[in-house]
């Protein structure tokens, strides 16, 4: 059951020690706003050079964001600098495999830990719902409180050795006008699973019924509405199926590591939020406008003190009082002119 004290603004941490002590067992979506989180996948060493050639050929469902030695259990780049993070405690769940199919589900593994596992944290999708609904672009699955839907496409991975499967894929509903937005702002994190691989008519993908999602819960689809098909790191789990290894351990689905490292720091360098590349443009646009007004009140100004008795001088001295010198002295003293960089991110 999820911890009724976690949300929104819990600290990562005190997510992690409430998985820790059996707290919280429930899903992550939707806890520790802005912290990155990431699916686990473990593996004997034996194995783990072929799963981890599975994910440099599969990058779009299984972004690696960091791999543990054989036998270590705490994280090194994800979590852990100032509170250890022990993968074997601080998920909320996880699920054995044994030959290809799932044993049982756990809430620790210190018990069946062994030196030779070696762990992979893979980038999740609920890293970049934050900046979908920062955007105003709502998410179905949070406000119906499910899980997010997931479905296995028709589309092979490249496989490596005895790692192969098809692609799963996560969806999500949106209005057609917020497409673009959202395509550009999940654009922006390719180690969280990037941009949509799919939009709109799920048969291309071989998904049969949106009603039946093999993992998580089917949300409504609204008039008017298109689904939007995000690729999905459970892929990695159709891989272990297949690969029938006597032992591996995985997340369960929706039940994530949640890391100290904040999401905006997997964005690719250069690129900034489409709101903030908005807002500049529109900052900079109201500004040249109100320029030009300015100048052209001044000009006219400039030309009625020239026509005046005192000629050139008078036009002179009266622009320098007018209302239209001033606005523009104005708008273009350095003291208060303050326009945010373009291409920085928060």
């Amino acid at each position: 059951m999820p911890a009724w004290w976690l949300d929104r603004d819990s600290d990562p941490a005190a997510v992690r020690e409430a998985c820790t002590f059996g707290s919280h067992c429930g899903p992550t979506a939707g806890l520790a706003d802005g912290f990155v989180q990431a699916n686990l996948v473990i593996v004997p060493a034996e194995h783990a050079g072929l799963f981890r050639e599975f994910c440099r050929r599969n990058p779009r469902p299984c972004p690696l964001l960091e791999e543990l030695p054989p036998g270590e259990r705490l994280t090194r780049v994800l979590a852990g600098r100032h509170v250890p993070a022990d993968l074997a405690t601080c998920l909320p769940r996880y699920r054995v495999w044994r030959n290809g199919s799932v044993a049982e589900e756990v809430t620790d593994l210190r018990a069946m830990w062994r030196d030779d596992f070696c762990a992979f944290l893979l980038g999740c999708s609920f890293s970049f719902e934050q900046g979908l609904e920062a955007a105003g672009i709502r998410m179905r699955h949070t406000e119906e409180r499910k899980n997010v839907p997931m479905y296995i496409t028709s589309r092979p991975c490249e496989s490596a050795g005895p790692f192969r499967g098809n692609l799963v894929v996560s969806m999500r509903p949106l209005l057609p006008g917020d497409v673009p937005r959202a395509t550009a702002i999940t654009r922006r994190f390719p180690r969280v699973h990037g941009a949509p691989v799919h939009v709109g008519e799920p048969a291309a993908l071989g998904i049969a019924d949106l009603d039946r999602p093999d993992f998580g819960d089917a949300v409504s689809l609204r008039p008017g509405e298109v689904p939007c098909f995000w690729a999905c790191g459970v892929t990695s789990q159709l891989a272990l199926q297949a690969a029938a290894l006597p032992l591996a351990v995985t997340h369960a689905p929706v039940h994530m590591f949640v890391a100290d490292l904040r999401n905006e720091a997997l964005a690719e360098p250069g690129q900034a939020p489409a709101g903030r590349r908005g807002t500049t443009a529109l900052l900079i646009a109201v500004l040249v406008a109100v320029a030009a007004m300015a100048a052209g009140v001044a000009w006219e100004e400039w030309r009625a003190g020239v026509g005046g008795a005192g000629g050139a001088a008078a036009g002179v001295a009266v622009a320098g009082q007018s209302l239209g010198w001033r606005v523009l002295w104005r708008l273009f003293d350095p003291t208060w002119l303050r326009l945010p960089a373009v291409g920085a991110v928060a």
